[in-house]
């Protein structure tokens, strides 16, 4: 469920953040003398290391939860 979510989230912020990202960056390449052209991979990598950090972090997030102890945890809030 967690990994879900983040996904969607993920999805949602790149399908909004693409379009205007390569508008931008297209802006300011044509600014140059010498024209240049920035490729689709880079923004595949970009996305694809937001989506290998995110599940990098939620693992280990998951990893250091499992391995608290609750019963200490809920005493120590009382």
């Amino acid at each position: 469920y967690v990994f879900k979510t983040y996904i969607s989230l993920i999805l949602f912020s790149v399908i909004i953040a693409l379009p205007i990202t390569i508008m931008i960056v297209e802006k300011w390449l044509n600014q140059f003398y010498y024209k240049s052209e920035i490729s689709w991979w880079a923004f595949f990598i970009a996305v694809a290391t937001l989506f290998f950090l995110t599940f990098i972090s939620i693992v280990c997030h998951y990893v250091w939860v499992s391995k608290q102890n609750i019963i200490e945890i809920i005493q120590k809030n009382r």
